[in-house]
């Protein structure tokens, strides 16, 4: 029986991208900090698919291992991670890539509002492409705009889009 592929959704939120992974067949490990989150994501637990669902309720802060995985996505998630554990975390994403596995996550770069008011920390591309030196760069795509937030409130945001692919 071949082995079923491992995802990490970091910041999985109520778990719309974890339904999608264990709908396509993938094992996953749900983490936010979110009680909200967990409790939506629990629903997904009861039906036939729970053997392949873990769910963890922590903060970036907390986190101190993740599993080898073959891939992991983070949906504007890893920039609230609070600046002085930014670099450890982007060590544990990284050292949990098998060789071949697949990093897809979403930052914010120094000119965010967020960045700027301290509420996120920001990354340039040259520091993503430093995090994940093990790692070849599929996509790295750098936007800024200016844009209304879900309430309605404009906001500059500076996304950086980023694509990788562990070397074996």
């Amino acid at each position: 029986m071949p082995e079923v592929p491992l995802a990490i959704d970091l910041g999985c939120g109520i778990g719309i991208e974890v339904a999608a992974l264990l709908e396509d067949g993938w094992s996953v490990v749900a983490i936010d900090q979110n009680v909200g989150a967990i409790e939506a994501l629990k629903s997904l637990k009861s039906q036939d698919i729970s053997d392949r669902l873990q769910i963890l309720q922590t903060s970036f802060e907390e986190l101190s291992h993740l599993p080898p995985s073959d891939f992991i996505f983070s949906f504007h998630s890893l920039p609230f991670c609070k600046a002085e554990s930014f670099k450890s975390l982007m060590g544990l994403v990284s050292q949990s890539l098998k060789p071949g596995a697949i990093l897809a996550a979403t930052f914010f770069g120094p000119s965010d509002d967020w960045v700027k008011a301290g509420k996120a920390t920001g990354v340039r591309s040259v520091d993503l492409k430093s995090f994940f030196s093990s790692c070849d760069v599929l996509h790295l795509q750098e936007n800024e705009m200016d844009a209304p937030m879900t309430n309605g409130a404009m906001k500059h945001w500076h996304i950086l889009e980023f694509i990788a692919k562990k070397r074996a």
